[in-house]
């Protein structure tokens, strides 16, 4: 049996549980489950070693159930994600009694995996599309050809060579098609109708759940040929409450209806004011006032992030791995450019020609002492132009390449709207760009240049404090004080809101003071930790010195939720295997004079402000680095245990408000929001 209509699916997911204890990830499998006749379980084992560390393989492993013969073939694809984050899309396979019975879905080094880990667990999903089976068949819900159906028959039913053996009373009352269709005939010929959808009819017919996105369709076409009316009920009630395709899809269920509509102004009279599921190309279309391709971008020194207003609220946009979140990375091989998660995935191979932090070195000096420390921590080359300014080198497609701060940073601008052309289905020309409290003029003409060779016309700058105050829920006539740690830097403002109006009392800041400065405090811990322990320096191998920095990193996230967080690098250095680990404790100690430098800049914006700190009503936190335990207790302490507002993704926060104002500047503004002024 070939299986040619829809598309069948189905999810595996498992959680691998103490991963990370496990020894080199062996004997972990999932459950067994049966989805068309076979049994698929997820496995993850060793495989082979390179010279650098052991390589890891999650692997779905399958054997066909006892019902299913010899003679049996299935071809899918996969599309796999680790922890939520999309890893492969599309991975095509093809697999029958005659394949081997496991198959690789992902292959990846222990170091890179590692970064998936929630508190040493691996949680795998696998999203399986099935595109075509012989030999196998869609397990049915009730079954009109068993000794049971049979002994209650009074007539058989044929659709192409399959018999339904089913009862005259019943069919008719539920069909006046099957009233006049019954005579004295035993068997009765149906022509031209598909045995799967008239069994899936017949199942729902007798009260059976056979309706999905997948077989509604079908089952629809043949409630109306039947006049069965109460499975067409049933499939209307399943459109508008249960299925999860978008609205054109469901529309398209109802051919009828739509073909009597003739312009978008009709259309728009049926579809809801609030058609969240349209495409947003297809939304633009049909409602143009509600949508605009000016995008909002925060361009992190870390990670980046992009949204656009639409079907008035803001939308975070997903890069292509599916992340809300982009990694300020760009690499460059002997083949290809590449920006975002990829650039980063490969950086502990490539890590001289992976670029990050750019944005810390736009229009200063080489000789300046904030780029002389930064650039103790790159494993990437840094040199002085001739203009004294510093300028990145690497190597780019067997060519050297001299790159400047302004041409990585319109880089990662390029992917971020790429991202937003990918999702809008259309061109995106206009942005509004967040930008440090502290930047100054040359420093966003540097921004504007860097959006002008990506194609991008910044039609504004905005603080990166005045935008996330946007974000948060309104609060009115309160005085606020807005706390950004970001992975750069740490910004304070003091600002009044009344009457819609933000206005600005007073701002610090420090441009060397963010999640990066803390992964440093770690890094050179370690480093000197490595030299006690085995007498070598590992700072001299830009590879081991990128791997320990990644390494950091996910401690340093992993310590804002627990009490201890291991740091485990095979083969780090000259083939010797890392293994520690940092306590919260340890963590706080090191980085003393980090978090005394925050309150420093909080109490300098308070001073600025005039305002006494029990005059302020609320604090409002974001920025990734803001999730740091030790930095929420000392700021809440800092005025006498007021709790934070944490209403808003600290990641997403700056993006959100800087769309607000994008939306703001092109008119496609929900009316709440017309009177924001800051």
């Amino acid at each position: 049996m070939t299986e040619n209509g829809d598309e069948k699916k189905f999810v595996i997911k498992h959680v691998f549980e103490n991963f990370s204890e496990q020894e080199k990830g062996m004997g972990l499998d999932g459950k067994e489950e049966n989805h068309f006749g076979i049994f698929w379980k997820l496995g993850f084992s060793i495989c082979w070693k390179n010279s650098l560390e052991h390589v890891y393989f999650v692997v779905l492993e399958f054997r066909k159930s006892e019902d299913v013969g010899n003679e049996w073939s299935m071809e899918f694809e996969t599309d796999s994600h680790l922890y939520n984050a999309s890893i492969i899309k599309n991975k095509k396979h093809s697999i029958s009694e005659k394949s081997e019975k496991v198959i690789d879905l992902i292959q990846m080094c222990y170091s890179d995996l590692q970064k998936y880990l929630v508190k040493g667990d691996l949680e795998a999903e696998f999203h399986v599309s099935i595109k075509r089976m012989t030999g196998l068949k869609i397990p049915k819900l009730r079954r009109f050809d068993d000794d049971v159906a049979k002994k209650f028959s009074d007539v058989v039913l044929m659709a192409g060579n399959q018999q339904f053996h089913v009862s005259k009373m019943y069919l008719s009352s539920q069909s006046t098609y099957f009233e006049s269709l019954f005579s004295e005939k035993p068997i009765i010929k149906l022509e031209d109708i598909d045995p799967e959808a008239f069994q899936n009819f017949l199942e729902v017919l007798y009260g059976e759940s056979a309706i999905n996105d997948n077989t509604v369709e079908g089952i629809l076409k043949l409630s109306e040929i039947y006049d069965a009316k109460t499975v067409v009920r049933r499939c209307e009630e399943f459109l508008l409450e249960k299925s999860k395709n978008s609205k054109t899809v469901k529309f398209g269920s109802a051919k009828k209806g739509l073909s009597e509509l003739k312009t978008t102004s009709e259309i728009r009279e049926l579809v809801p004011k609030n058609a969240d599921d349209f495409k947003p190309s297809v939304s633009q279309r049909l409602f143009p006032n509600r949508s605009h391709c000016a995008i909002g971008i925060d361009l992190g020194t870390s990670y980046s992030c992009v949204g656009i207003y639409l079907n008035g609220k803001v939308e975070i946009i997903p890069n292509d791995h599916g992340n809300r979140t982009t990694p300020s990375y760009v690499g460059f091989t002997n083949s290809e450019r590449l920006i975002g998660e990829n650039a980063k995935n490969q950086a502990t191979k490539n890590p001289i020609n992976t670029v990050f932090g750019a944005k810390r070195l736009l229009c200063r000096r080489f000789d300046d002492p904030a780029v002389q420390s930064d650039m103790k921590h790159w494993p990437f080359k840094v040199f002085s132009s001739n203009k004294a300014q510093p300028v990145v080198q690497v190597e780019y497609k067997e060519d050297i390449k001299i790159l400047t701060p302004v041409e990585i940073c319109s880089m990662v601008l390029q992917k971020m709207k790429e991202s937003a052309e990918s999702f809008l289905g259309t061109a995106v020309k206009d942005a509004v760009v967040s930008v440090p409290n502290q930047f100054n003029d040359s420093q966003r003409q540097a921004i504007r240049d860097a959006g002008a060779i990506c194609g991008l016309h910044v039609l504004r700058f905005i603080s990166e404090t005045s935008a996330a105050a946007s974000a948060f829920d309104r609060i009115e006539d309160q005085n606020v004080l807005i706390f950004d740690l970001g992975g750069g830097h740490c910004q304070v403002s003091c600002v009044i809101v009344f009457d819609s109006i933000i206005e600005v009392k007073s701002v610090a800041g420090d441009m060397h003071l963010g999640g990066e400065d803390f992964d440093n405090r770690m890094v050179s811990h370690f480093v000197d930790e490595f030299k006690r322990k085995y007498k070598k320096d590992l700072s001299t191998n830009p590879r081991a010195l990128l791997r320990l920095r990644n390494a950091c990193e996910q401690a340093k996230r992993a310590l804002s939720t627990s009490l201890q967080a291991p740091i485990e690098i095979d083969c780090l250095f000259e083939g010797i295997d890392f293994y520690t680990n940092i306590t919260r404790a340890f963590f706080e100690e090191l980085c003393e004079d980090l978090f005394r430098s925050i309150i420093c800049l909080v109490e300098e914006c308070i001073c600025e402000s005039t305002l006494d700190k029990s005059e302020i009503h609320e604090i409002v936190i974001f920025g990734g680095s803001s999730r740091i335990p030790k930095v929420q207790e000392i700021l809440s302490d800092c005025f006498s245990g007021k709790k934070l507002n944490k209403s808003v993704d600290p990641n997403e926060a700056v993006a959100y408000g800087t769309t607000l104002h994008a939306a703001l500047l092109s008119g496609a503004f929900s009316p709440y929001y017309k009177s924001l002024l800051l």
